[in-house]
């Protein structure tokens, strides 16, 4: 598909409060009116993308890997749609303050591209952008951590622990009693006294949910368990079971089956599961359409509500955003990072891997790029020539002015 496709995944004008407004003044928190363009040249508007190579390098352009990458902004403008007060709605839309301009750099190392100048959300939970990013940071820590106990003869395994639900279970009563089990059942002396023995040194948990068309709502927990070598994981995960059971029971919540409640898999297990740990690989996974009756994650009910117009799949995102808004994905238990010498990173903290400056876009144009939703796009032809990026800011003020 073109690059300069004339579909658009976000209208020229955003609702806000009931008051219609044209969605790039409001994002950009400005009503100047637009002045100098940038010189006309001759130019027809675009049948297919074009790259001119002139003294760059080329870098490699995957298209499913492009295809991604411009899924993820236009995920994050139905996000913008769902929740139009939310800081995701801003997120590399509005300007940080005091600067006028937007400026496109690309990374030396890797030849990907990014915006500078501009505001970021750093929500794992809601911006398919931002959790691209802070994923695939987690995603190396953990890694690393797996590698190194490995290294020092230890074992990782994977504990899943789960829940019975319904399609009536309300999300936000069954994440409180989910918390109040976890807590129940890390403090528990029995649950203390059996990692004493299988020689654990800590543990590293993510949060996850997902909707099923029968079932409806399924929050569970992952953890990743750093142990001795040579436990018996039957043998855990029959001793773990009756402690979550009743961790599960003392907190209000249905007692899980034996079957289903606990399992405890092996380091391989351990180890594919954190190569798609986190919300990236939810994003970066296509237009794949998950089979009726088993669970999608929130980034397939933004796509489902993106692609299909569904409100009932924008509605249950927008519930999804509101019980888990504040919540931590990955927990680390306490000294974990430190034995494995790993830094703490800021989620909103931009890249700080040498790059280069590809272009700087005046405010007259980024309003163009934000009002026909061409974020992506820009970056996607940024990677290789700053030239196409001007063309097509002359395709879209061309578009612009006949639209007027």
């Amino acid at each position: 598909m073109s690059l300069f496709s004339e579909n658009s995944s976000f209208v020229d004008s955003l609702d806000v409060s009931g008051v219609s407004v044209p969605a790039f003044d409001f994002l950009l928190g400005k009503n100047a009116k637009s002045t100098a363009m940038h010189e006309r040249r001759d130019f027809q508007a675009p049948q297919k993308l074009v790259i001119h190579k002139k003294g760059s390098k080329k870098y490699d352009d995957n298209p499913t890997a492009k295809e991604n990458r411009l899924e993820r902004f236009k995920l994050q403008s139905a996000v913008a749609q769902l929740l139009p007060n939310s800081r995701t709605a801003k997120c590399l839309r509005l300007r940080k303050k005091s600067l006028t301009d937007v400026s496109v750099y690309r990374s030396v190392k890797h030849g990907s591209t990014s915006y500078k100048g501009l505001q970021t959300c750093g929500s794992v939970w809601t911006c398919p952008v931002c959790a691209a990013k802070v994923s695939e940071c987690r995603r190396k820590e953990v890694l690393h951590a797996i590698t190194t106990h490995e290294s020092n003869g230890g074992d990782v395994f994977l504990l899943t622990l789960t829940n019975p639900h319904t399609k009536t279970d309300d999300l936000n009563a069954m994440t409180k009693a989910q918390s109040k089990a976890m807590s129940r059942f890390t403090g528990c002396r029995a649950v203390r006294s059996i990692y004493k023995d299988i020689g654990y040194i800590g543990g590293i948990r993510a949060w996850e949910v997902t909707h099923g068309y029968f079932n409806g709502w399924h929050p569970h927990f992952h953890i990743l368990l750093f142990v001795g070598k040579g436990a018996d994981t039957e043998d855990l995960q029959n001793k773990l079971y009756e402690q979550w059971a009743n961790a599960c029971v003392l907190s209000g919540l249905d007692k899980p089956s034996m079957e289903h409640g606990v399992r405890v898999d092996k380091g391989d297990k351990a180890a594919k599961y954190v190569v798609k740990w986190g919300l990236d690989h939810e994003v970066t996974k296509g237009h794949t359409e998950k089979v009726k009756g088993k669970g999608r994650s929130p980034f397939d009910l933004l796509r489902f509500y993106s692609d299909n117009q569904d409100e009932y799949s924008g509605a249950l995102f927008v519930e999804f955003s509101k019980v888990f808004k504040g919540k931590r994905q990955l927990y680390w238990s306490s000294g974990l990072k430190e034995m494995f010498d790993i830094e703490n990173l800021d989620d909103g903290k931009e890249s700080d891997d040498e790059d280069e400056l590809v272009g700087t876009l005046k405010f007259h144009q980024w309003k163009l790029v934000l009002k026909y939703e061409k974020r992506g796009e820009v970056l996607e032809l940024a990677r290789n020539s700053w030239e196409s990026v001007m063309d097509l800011l002359d395709y879209l003020l061309i578009k612009n002015e006949n639209s007027t």
